[in-house]
């Protein structure tokens, strides 16, 4: 095992069914089949993973994913390379491997939080299906140069290199431990903060002003800031240092926020801060004004006012 944790659990997630073997492509790997045998292995621990090509042990597994020809649930086939593919979501990204397991599994594994299952499905599953099936997300700036995703690290540094000639199936074992722990880890902090959602928002529906939301202890507010659109500031105590923060909530296009913070605040670290503020107790302030910290309650608090004037 390649990380020296408990393995993810979720047999929780089962569906009723019972599944001993599954079938995955042999040679190179990619992101898509690793995540997808992965959760299968995780559902049902007792799994034995067959990668190959050849139709008649595909016929002959349980479950097959990314290799046999169609997509069927009723059979348990869950391929996308097919003609006519394997349908894709509203968005019109098209569905690989991952994508078909966590269609049919992901709500079972989310234990019916629709939010979660779909928070994920945006997050972690879509990229890769659409890296797999070939849909850019995204517009490159400067050619070349491109997003660090789950599918690099797979290509660049967990398939076979050039002297490692028959260690793919030892690879891919290694490869779905390091995803496991990946995704498991996702898996925690994610139920943990969607458990304070509905608290959040009821807390964000009583506010007189509605502007901002303070907390003495941080909470995955801005993960739910859709859903408070009046909303343009958070304050809370950092745990780590005990210093106050107060951070723009994020804009509908990257690197944008609802409000940013003082113009003259950006860069700025103590003494030059305060001076710029003419708050005593600021800390510093990033350069793109969506966070700045300060020492104490009080000072953050004065920091709110001049942004919401600002």
């Amino acid at each position: 095992m390649l990380i020296n944790k408990p393995r993810l659990n979720l047999r929780y997630a089962n569906r009723g069914l019972d599944l001993k073997t599954l079938a995955v492509h042999d040679k190179k790997f990619h992101a898509d089949d690793v995540l997808a045998a992965m959760l299968l292995r995780a559902i049902y621990p007792n799994i034995k993973i067959v990668r190959t090509r050849d139709q008649n042990k595909v016929e002959e597994c349980d479950v097959a994913v990314d290799v046999g020809g169609s997509y069927d649930f009723e059979n348990l086939k869950f391929d996308h390379h097919q003609e006519g593919k394997a349908g894709k979501r509203a968005n019109g990204i098209e569905y690989s491997g991952v994508g078909l397991v966590w269609k049919h599994w992901g709500i079972e594994i989310c234990k019916g939080k629709v939010d979660l299952f779909e928070f994920i499905d945006s997050k972690i599953i879509q990229p890769v299906d659409a890296q797999d099936n070939g849909q850019s997300l995204h517009t490159n700036l400067v050619f070349g140069v491109n997003d660090f995703n789950l599918d690099n690290i797979n290509s660049m540094a967990l398939n076979p290199s050039l002297t490692e000639k028959g260690m793919d199936d030892g690879l891919f074992e290694e490869a779905m431990d390091l995803f496991e722990y990946i995704f498991g880890r996702i898996l925690k902090r994610q139920f943990e903060a969607f458990e304070l959602k509905e608290q959040i928002l009821k807390e964000y529906s009583k506010l007189e002003d509605s502007r901002f939301l303070i907390h003495e202890e941080f909470k995955p507010v801005l993960k739910f800031s859709s859903e408070m659109p009046n909303l343009l500031f958070y304050l809370y105590k950092d745990g780590n240092d005990k210093r106050w923060v107060i951070r723009a909530i994020p804009g509908k296009t990257e690197f944008t926020n609802r409000k940013n913070l003082p113009a003259k605040w950006a860069g700025k670290e103590g003494s030059a801060l305060d001076k710029a503020s003419g708050i005593k107790g600021m800390t510093f302030c990033h350069n793109n004004l969506f966070i700045c910290g300060a020492k104490n309650k009080e000072a953050i608090l004065k920091a709110l006012r001049l942004a919401l004037e600002n």
